[in-house]
């Protein structure tokens, strides 16, 4: 049985009881629950006994949230003293109630209509792209999507029923429309087309800095990247970024990963302007080094202007045969 959350009506109320502790298929009718404890408010289904086919059953039941783990520290020995450690602690698992229209099982101790519970949600068929998190997932976005992320691997919501024409018949290869908040989070962030962790299964987070000496010119400072990994997985890391350096000569890489990494560099700046920390940096660094604070006003245009020869012209200058490099196994 299908349902449109948000859109559900309810049926006429008739007078059925329940004969037998369930689980029963039910419908959310109302999710809110004044004491704040995960109750639900639905109708309950049936199925006829030919072709099994559902049908509302129209009797409205009130039904508690079950967790799947939860305690709360014993009350014996409370006392009336203010503060935290002398009163009780709870813990457990907690799950947002589902939405108006949303099927759940439900289950009634000893068939009693007053000791109902909710113990799961029945997903609508096609409508799970987004669990668990709606985290960047695939590169098929609508029209909408803009022209500078266009074809990126990006966060989505559903495909839209209302104008989907299904003639991918795949409803996985649907067009869905990009989250357009989230994407700029990770723009900002720098992990919108960061896939080393899931696709290379290599490392378990990275970053980056510069270090310099202020006795040296600020051109011959080094830049660093720090990895957490597996220590079994260090061959194989320095190998990728050999052939990472290897490609980026010979231009041998897929041209949209240029396209993004610029896009998110611009993204980023624009960011950093709204930073307090951004501006005492560059403060700092124009003190220390003699540097002039209006070139971060010439960074957008300089961003603008890179190109790809550019990268292939810095990486064959800078990783050449007397590219060296230090690698430090840190213990946890």
């Amino acid at each position: 049985m299908s349902s449109t959350s948000g859109n559900y009506k309810r049926s006429k109320v008739t007078a059925n009881k329940v004969y037998d502790v369930g689980p029963y298929e039910a419908i959310v009718v109302n999710h809110l629950d004044r004491r704040f404890m995960g109750g639900l408010e639905v109708e309950l289904v049936k199925y006829t006994g030919s072709g099994n086919t559902p049908e509302s059953a129209g009797q409205l039941v009130q039904v508690r949230y079950l967790s799947p783990f939860y305690g709360v520290t014993p009350g014996a020995g409370l006392t009336a003293n203010d503060g935290y450690q002398h009163t009780q602690k709870s813990y457990g698992m907690w799950m947002v109630p589902p939405d108006i229209g949303t099927r759940v099982l439900v289950i009634f101790v000893e068939g009693n209509l007053n000791l109902g519970y909710w113990i799961g949600c029945v997903p609508d068929d096609y409508m799970n792209f987004m669990v668990p998190d709606g985290r960047a997932s695939t590169e098929i976005t609508t029209a909408l999507t803009p022209d500078g992320i266009k074809g990126s691997k990006l966060p989505v919501g559903e495909y839209n029923k209302a104008f989907e024409d299904g003639s991918k018949i795949d409803p996985t290869l649907f067009s869905k429309p990009y989250n357009k908040d989230f994407t700029e989070v990770l723009e900002t962030q720098g992990l919108l087309f960061d896939e080393v962790r899931e696709k290379d299964n290599l490392v378990y987070s990275i970053s980056s800095g510069k270090n310099y000496d202020q006795k040296i010119p600020i051109e011959l400072m080094s830049f660093y990247t720090y990895f957490e990994s597996d220590p079994k997985n260090i061959d194989k890391i320095k190998d990728k970024i050999d052939l990472v350096i290897s490609k980026i000569k010979t231009k041998d890489f897929d041209l949209q990963i240029f396209k993004d990494q610029k896009l998110a560099l611009k993204n980023s700046y624009k960011s950093s302007l709204r930073s307090n920390g951004f501006w005492l940096n560059v403060l700092t660094d124009a003190r220390q080094h003699n540097l002039s604070i209006e070139r971060i006003t010439n960074t957008d245009a300089m961003l603008k202007s890179i190109s790809l020869n550019d990268i292939v012209r810095l990486a064959e200058h800078y990783f050449d045969e007397n590219y060296t490099r230090s690698v430090m196994l840190l213990a946890e």
